[in-house]
């Protein structure tokens, strides 16, 4: 349903400035997450073996940026998220059928059940 069904009929009970404006969207809190219910599985993804054994990125650069982001020195989640998409891609790639991969899923196993 629509911002506009949902507030027809409405309009007198919302403010002027609630119904006429236009639809917003919002961000993911990824920053949080990486470093709360999804940080053992990006640090999985950007350990610092990991990272030098494959050689896509420099090594140096990503774990500083990593520690940065852990310690919220510095909001690094957009470039890392890309990394880890990068990794996880990669680990789907590389990991023969039939086995899982070296890496394991996120936990919890939805964002429902972190208690965000």
């Amino acid at each position: 349903m629509t911002k506009i069904g949902v507030l027809y009929g409405m309009e007198e009970s919302f403010p002027p400035a609630l119904v006429d404006r236009p639809k917003k969207g919002f961000a993911a809190p990824i920053a949080d997450w990486l470093r709360g219910p999804m940080r053992n599985w990006a640090e999985d993804l950007l350990g610092e073996t990991r990272l030098h054994r494959e050689g896509f990125f420099d090594t140096r650069q990503v774990r500083k940026k990593w520690q940065e982001h852990l310690s919220q020195k510095r909001d690094w989640s957009p470039g890392l998220w890309h990394v880890l998409m990068f990794q996880a891609w990669l680990d789907e790639q590389t990991t023969p059928p039939g086995q899982t991969a070296a890496v394991p899923p996120l936990a919890p196993r939805s964002m429902m059940e972190a208690q965000i």
